[in-house]
């Protein structure tokens, strides 16, 4: 399947109380906003961990791209003797990565 999502690496910004993922100076995706009578301590917080989070997507999308490749080689998996237990998590991944691309 294609990756359809921004290439290049992806960096957190800090900018007039919002918090802004880029690529090379392109907004990527803005993860706050400007507020008024808001707990802006509480607010900005979540708003870093989010921009954290989506920043670093395209590493964790690799990430568990190659950990399934790699449990899909183990011979416990190719035989079947791990159980259902890793098929499952396998296919789950694979909905997280076909819902997220």
């Amino acid at each position: 399947m294609e990756k359809k999502f921004t290439k290049g690496e992806w960096v957190m910004y800090k900018h007039a109380k919002s918090c802004v993922c880029a690529d090379g100076g392109r907004i990527v995706a803005n993860c706050g906003a400007y507020f008024n009578n808001i707990d802006y301590e509480n607010v900005q917080t979540e708003n870093d961990a989010n921009a954290r989070l989506i920043a670093q997507s395209p590493n964790l999308l690799d990430s568990l791209e190659k950990l399934m490749l790699s449990v899909k080689a183990h011979p416990d998996y190719i035989s079947g003797s791990d159980g259902d237990e890793w098929h499952d998590l396998i296919s789950l991944s694979q909905e997280v990565i076909n819902k997220a691309l």
